[in-house]
C-alpha cells in the first residue's frame, strides 16, 4: 500500500536522508511518557542533488516539546 509521503518522495525523487545516512540506527522525533510511545513523525526529504552534501544527520532532543529535530550537516 503506497503512501501519501511515499507517493511525494515518488513524484518529485525525494529521499528521506535520515534513514539515507543512518540505515542502521532506530531514532524516534517524538514521543510521550504514559502511556509510553516513540515514533517517527517528522521527516527531512530532499533532493538527489542534495544528498552528497548532507555529510551526518541526528536527530536531537527539544526543549518543552514532544518533537525532537532533525539537525543536517
Amino acid at each position: 500500500m503506497e503512501t501519501l509521503i511515499g507517493n511525494i518522495q515518488s513524484e518529485f525523487n525525494l529521499h528521506d536522508i535520515w534513514h539515507v545516512k543512518n540505515p542502521n540506527i532506530r531514532s524516534y522525533t517524538w514521543s510521550k511518557s504514559s502511556p509510553f510511545i516513540f515514533c517517527r513523525l517528522d521527516y527531512c526529504l530532499i533532493s538527489d542533488k542534495l544528498n552528497d552534501l548532507i555529510t551526518q544527520v541526528h536527530i536531537v532532543a527539544s526543549i518543552k516539546t514532544g518533537h525532537s529535530s532533525i539537525v543536517l550537516e
